[in-house]
């Protein structure tokens, strides 16, 4: 059997790490390496991974300084000698069959990244027979990635399995939220097929002290990642930069509302120059103005500097007038 590892980062994780770790250790795959990568916890998890590692052979701990997600990705990355590459957040758990399903559609397809559903409840769920595996091109799984990155969650890596080769050389981006969205772009370019199952075998577990509930930083984050996705995209695949340019626009006006009428929170005057600098280094070719339709036109107009502010008074007050929020 081909050997899998498992990258596992662990971070103040301690009320769901014995869940996490037991649901990739009765994996019905079972030639698994699994790699802990403790985060410089400052909780019990150090301990925690410790003892599952004297528990199961196929558990390597490693210990390093507290340097984020990313950077105990780019460890458990570095340390990984699978020929094939998963990730798990420690706060999540799987279903038995994730990594065989995930495998089984990899050679079943001959793709280089195979990927399933995922749910966000605790709930067991009905056990299904797999799926039959859709396969996209790269560009196919990059237009869902720039026009709708929602279609899937395809922007995560924690429900995917990759061919070692296809992410040899390939890092997360140090100190951001939403590094798996640059990072998933930029693998997607290299695939020549990517399987995806329907199967939900991932459950996505959003707790208060997650990354998730960090505002302002994580829509800050999520649009500068999107800018150098977009930047991937005009080197390598120019037809689909235009709907991720676009998408940004968007962002940028939804991020400038919530910042104006939003829940009070600090620094968001920095916030909003923040924004509006990312915002400032979009710009779309002739080719690219000439294919927006007209509503994507005037999305684009308003979230410029100059035009954001009138627009989302100007929205604000239609909305207070029709009795809701827009």
């Amino acid at each position: 059997m081909e050997r899998i590892s498992v990258i596992v980062p662990v971070y103040k994780v301690e009320p769901y790490l014995d869940q996490c770790v037991e649901s990739i250790v009765n994996q019905t795959y079972r030639e698994l390496e699994i790699l802990l990568i403790d985060d410089g916890s400052p909780d019990r998890c150090p301990e925690i991974c410790d003892a599952w590692a004297e528990k199961d052979a196929r558990i390597r701990v490693i210990h390093k300084a507290n340097g984020g997600l990313s950077d105990a990705r780019n460890v458990g990355m570095d340390a990984a000698e699978g020929e094939y590459i998963a990730f798990v957040d420690s706060d999540d758990f799987v279903e038995p069959e994730y990594i065989e399903y995930l495998f089984r559609a990899l050679k079943e397809t001959g793709a280089d990244l195979s990927e399933c559903g995922h749910c966000r409840t605790l709930e067991p769920l009905e056990k299904k027979e797999m799926a039959p595996p859709v396969l996209q091109t790269p560009e196919e799984a990059l237009y869902i990635w720039s026009a709708h990155p929602q279609e899937r969650v395809n922007c995560v890596v924690w429900d995917k399995l990759f061919r070692r080769e296809r992410i040899e050389g390939e890092r997360f981006a140090l100190g951001y939220y939403g590094q798996d969205m640059l990072f998933s772009c930029r693998v997607f370019g290299k695939c020549r097929k990517i399987a995806y199952i329907e199967n939900q075998l991932y459950h996505w577990r959003i707790t208060p002290g997650s990354a998730m509930h960090q505002f302002p930083k994580n829509p800050l984050d999520v649009m500068e990642m999107t800018f150098r996705g977009s930047q991937y995209l005009e080197q390598n695949y120019p037809a689909l930069a235009k709907d991720c340019k676009v998408r940004m626009c968007s962002h940028c006006i939804g991020f400038c509302y919530w910042l104006r009428y939003g829940e009070p929170v600090e620094g968001k005057a920095e916030a909003r120059e923040t924004m509006l600098s990312i915002r400032r280094k979009v710009t779309f070719t002739k080719e690219e103005w000439a294919r927006c339709s007209l509503k994507e036109k005037l999305r684009i107009l308003c979230s410029g500097p100059g035009l954001v502010g009138l627009y989302i008074r100007l929205r604000h007050l239609l909305a207070v007038r029709r009795g809701r929020r827009p």
